[in-house]
């Protein structure tokens, strides 16, 4: 199996030209053509509604273009096809944390670590960072009932 036949596969792509136009909605929002990169995501995804990968690359556009609740709700459906996605876990955490909602975002963060035990996926690892800053706000939050 190729390398790319093999990303295609663990990334619940269901075709490979789906997962090349993926790759240029990237590269589309890696040069700063974020709304391009939206348009070709959302129709992406109406040809393949249950894709986790264009869920959670629709999410990271989105937080580019500032609109967190609705990469939220990308990157929660992205989870709820595919609760392995660690990229997906640390930027619900990520925006969890933000919100406030430290208790659901360390659960997310905790959630992608645990994915990688080894410490080999970078969205793993930037959970484990997130979660070193996040511990002290929620230990410092005032608790329910006390």
């Amino acid at each position: 199996m190729t390398a790319r036949a093999k990303a295609v596969d663990e990334m619940c792509v269901a075709s490979p030209e789906v997962f090349a136009l993926a790759a240029v909605a990237r590269q589309y929002a890696d040069h700063g053509r974020v709304d391009e990169a939206r348009k070709l995501l959302d129709g992406l995804l109406v040809l393949e509604p249950d894709n986790s990968y264009l869920h959670t690359a629709l999410g990271c556009v989105l937080l580019r273009l500032a609109e967190e609740a609705e990469a939220l709700r990308h990157f929660d459906e992205a989870l709820r096809l595919d609760p392995r996605d660690a990229a997906a876990h640390t930027y619900a955490g990520e925006i969890r944390i933000r919100r406030g909602e430290l208790g659901a975002g360390l659960a997310h963060l905790e959630a992608a670590v645990a994915l990688d035990p080894l410490g080999r996926n970078r969205y793993s690892n930037r959970a484990r960072t997130l979660r070193l800053v996040a511990q002290p706000k929620a230990a410092a939050a005032p608790h329910p009932g006390a």
